[in-house]
């Protein structure tokens, strides 16, 4: 995966607003905490293994990205979502 830094804070924003989740919501299901998921949605500079954690965790609920070179696409599967939900 090929990403560029300054997209990939707004890339997390936009994931996890696309499913209606707040940063706890996004910790609870990803194993990250609140304080890292902060600084990771404002930071040019996160941990990699922060980083695939999120992306991961986004992906198995229906958000997809593709990275451009002058920014990033977005694809939201709400299916999927729907169908990989167990709550």
């Amino acid at each position: 995966m090929i990403f560029q830094a300054d997209t990939l804070a707004p890339a997390l924003r936009a994931g996890r607003n696309a499913l209606g989740w707040t940063q706890k919501e996004l910790s609870e299901k990803s194993g990250v905490s609140v304080p890292t998921i902060a600084r990771t949605e404002i930071s040019n500079n996160p941990q990699m293994a922060t980083v695939l954690a999120l992306l991961t965790t986004l992906k198995e609920n229906g958000i997809v990205f593709t990275w451009k070179e002058d920014g990033f696409e977005m694809a939201v599967n709400f299916l999927q979502k729907q169908l990989t939900t167990t709550d």
